[in-house]
């Protein structure tokens, strides 16, 4: 998941692409905060390290998503389930990026 209101909608999202935690913090979307602060921190301790992305550190997010779902009663939801969260908070359109996988990258535009 990755919710930034200001990026250009023309920027390529990549692994440098972070959701704003202000923002998410702001529409009370918890599992978008944990999960981000969780991946910030799991990539900067590798960093740390001195260790090139291996792919246990590429599927982290994977993995801590499964976490969190289990540990903070998360729960998936379906795209008409996120149309309706991003209505509530003003945004006017979502698009579904699928990535692979069975991965996806949802934009909120306001």
């Amino acid at each position: 998941m990755y919710l930034d209101p200001t990026r250009p909608l023309e920027q390529t999202v990549d692994e440098s692409c972070w959701s704003d935690v202000e923002y998410v913090v702001q529409i009370k979307e918890w599992y978008c905060l944990a999960k981000t602060l969780a991946e910030k921190s799991a990539w900067e301790f590798a960093a740390a390290q001195g260790n090139a992305a291996s792919e246990f550190e590429l599927r982290i997010g994977l993995l801590l998503d499964l976490v969190m779902m289990v540990n903070f009663n998360g729960k998936e939801r379906t795209f008409e389930e996120y149309q309706a969260l991003a209505e509530q908070a003003g945004f006017n359109k979502v698009h579904l990026v699928n990535v692979s996988n069975g991965l996806a990258i949802l934009e909120f535009h306001k």
